[in-house]
């Protein structure tokens, strides 16, 4: 079915001389492919057919009044996502009539004509090879990064038999086993397999819009948009994990169930609890454990919500762990307990670090985009619901979302 972008993809306004487009394509993941989406983006960051360097690539965009073409890739529980965000100045502040032509066509041959080998069933082999060796560097450089290490060890620990969703980056096959040909073959199913969505801001017309997207003559599929993790796994017992290496702090992972996710009706409470329990600079954790009690270098709480995961992170002496666990576990029972120090206050505070926090999104034409299309991919709500939800989150939402935590996983990365 031929995609047909609608007028409330358009979010019209005039605040910034950038026009941001953003065009997603979403298939079901691969879980046999890890590692793909990423080598992918790099390959179709550094050049095309037409523009077979990344230096004649960065020149032609500068040609183009600084246009900027970014290429990611997203995994979003059972779904994975190529986009591509293309932003370029306003033509009504040019005096060029070609403009718009100029900055499609670039745009396509970027996404549609990569540079490929002399067989034409992959990417050129130089190009292919060179990006490849610069991730499986940017993975061994993985172990040089201990709070990134131990993460990547937490999550694998925390992980069950059944949660295939998070990426090992310390996997030294990750990349190695992925070969040209197969990763083309990647490629040409996005455009076969996906389901588009495209979000445009700026001040232009519908019509001219729908005229450039139109003209791609993109496919799109109906497939079923599985972001979110939909079981609830019990605890039955924490699991406790530890590394020793020639290090002076230690890190420390405290992994927590919930059965919280983005399309709950609890998940904006439990974003707010989150904020208030260790999500800004004076959290409870950040203030009764760093501050007052100088246990840690640094304590801070956050959360993976697809996978229904919440998790405590601090980097502090070695012989220290043991006592900052029962200290974090003392905290997170206050609230348990209806006991929160400062709660209405600490509410304030959250509040409008959220608020904050998202009105900086709209500070960019790309952040407006993307923001627009995760509200849609998620199906549940936009800004006005979000900001009526979170005005009404009282200190009973917050001990409600407290006490759906079940802490799971400990993984320490202990100095020797």
């Amino acid at each position: 079915m031929k995609y047909q972008i609608e007028e409330k993809d358009l979010i019209k306004n005039k605040k910034f001389k950038h026009i941001s487009i953003l065009l997603s394509f979403v298939m079901e993941r691969d879980y046999t492919k890890n590692g793909y989406l990423q080598l992918l983006c790099d390959i179709l960051s550094d050049s095309c057919q037409k523009y077979n360097s990344k230096k004649v690539m960065s020149y032609k965009m500068y040609e183009l009044y600084n246009t900027n073409l970014y290429i990611y890739g997203i995994n979003n529980f059972n779904t994975t996502s190529f986009n591509v965000n293309l932003e370029f100045i306003n033509p009504k502040y040019l005096k060029d009539d070609n403009f718009i032509d100029s900055v499609f066509d670039f745009f396509k041959e970027v996404v549609f004509n990569p540079l490929l080998n002399d067989e034409k069933n992959g990417f050129n082999q130089k190009v292919f090879n060179e990006c490849k060796d610069v991730l499986i560097t940017n993975q061994k450089n993985i172990y040089n990064k201990k709070s990134t290490y131990a993460y990547i060890k937490f999550i694998n620990k925390m992980k069950r038999d059944d949660e295939k969703t998070i990426i090992d980056s310390l996997d030294e096959n990750l990349y190695k086993r992925i070969t040209n040909e197969d990763l083309y073959a990647f490629y040409q199913d996005i455009f076969k397999k996906s389901k588009i969505f495209v979000k445009a801001s700026g001040d232009i017309e519908f019509k001219e819009l729908s005229k450039r997207i139109n003209a791609l003559n993109l496919a799109t599929n109906e497939i079923k948009i599985d972001l979110f993790d939909i079981s609830n796994r019990d605890v039955i017992d924490v699991k406790h994990f530890e590394e020793k290496q020639e290090i002076f702090q230690s890190h420390l992972y405290m992994g927590y169930r919930t059965n919280i996710s983005f399309n709950d009706p609890q998940y904006v409470s439990y974003l707010t609890f989150l904020i208030m329990f260790g999500g800004m600079f004076n959290s409870s954790l950040t203030t009764n454990i760093r501050e007052r009690q100088s246990l840690v270098y640094h304590i801070s709480a956050s959360i993976l919500p697809e996978e229904k995961i919440f998790y405590v992170y601090s980097a502090n002496d070695n012989n220290k762990c043991e006592y900052i666990i029962e200290k974090v576990q003392e905290e997170l029972n206050r609230y348990i307990n209806e006991n929160i120090e400062n709660g209405e206050e600490l509410l304030k505070l959250a509040k409008e670090t959220i608020i904050n926090d998202m009105n900086s999104t709209y500070d960019s034409a790309s952040g407006i985009v993307s923001q627009a299309l995760k509200y849609e991919l998620r199906g549940f709500r936009d800004d006005k619901e979000f900001f009526k939800l979170l005005e009404e989150v009282k200190i009973e939402d917050i001990i409600f979302a407290s006490k759906s935590l079940k802490l799971d996983t400990i993984f320490i990365l202990r100095g020797k």
